[in-house]
């Protein structure tokens, strides 16, 4: 009977595992996010470059 239990006991143990570290994960999120700003504020600063590049180029006779 015993056998039985340490069987289930380390079958248990191999299967499950704990967690170590609940913030595990997070700096990769926080890269993520990060990266994510740097490309929406560099579209926002591309589109008004264009913008006043266009509206100037329009005044050109």
């Amino acid at each position: 009977m015993y056998h039985l239990l340490t069987a289930i006991a380390v079958a248990k143990a191999w299967l499950v595992r704990p967690d170590d570290d609940p913030e595990r994960g997070s700096h990769t999120t926080d890269v993520v996010l990060w990266t994510l700003g740097v490309i929406v504020i560099a579209g926002i600063v591309i589109a008004a470059v264009t913008a006043y590049v266009t509206a100037q180029a329009a005044k050109i006779q």
